[in-house]
């Protein structure tokens, strides 16, 4: 959990935004595996 707090310190200069940054980041990671996965380039 460190790294979101220093990316929202980075990013908002606010350690408070860390949860957000974290909900933006999984959304971020699960929109990327079914990009690949509609491409076919899903990993075995």
């Amino acid at each position: 959990m460190l790294q979101f707090r220093a990316i929202a310190d980075q990013l908002f200069h606010n350690l408070d935004y860390h949860e957000h940054v974290r909900k933006q980041v999984i959304n971020q990671e699960l929109w990327l595996v079914a990009s690949y996965e509609l491409a076919g380039l899903r990993r075995s």
